[in-house]
């Protein structure tokens, strides 16, 4: 099961409402450090971490994190 980050803003799913998909990643820890990283750049949104099968949009955030920890 992959994670998707998801921004959500205007009151959506209301009428007027917006919502926008980050990525799809294969760990939520991936997902909420890109949570972490996208949250100025977007405002007052607030974002939502979901599973789902979806295919990942991504795999490098895993081994740049794998390399940060080293």
């Amino acid at each position: 099961m992959n994670h998707m980050l998801v921004a959500i803003d205007n009151g959506y799913p209301n009428k007027g409402g917006i919502s926008a998909l980050i990525g799809v990643y294969p760990t939520i820890n991936e997902a909420e450090f890109i949570k972490s990283k996208v949250e100025p750049k977007f405002g007052n949104s607030e974002y939502e971490i979901m599973p789902t099968n979806f295919p990942c949009t991504t795999k490098k955030v895993g081994s740049f994190l794998k390399e940060k920890i080293k």
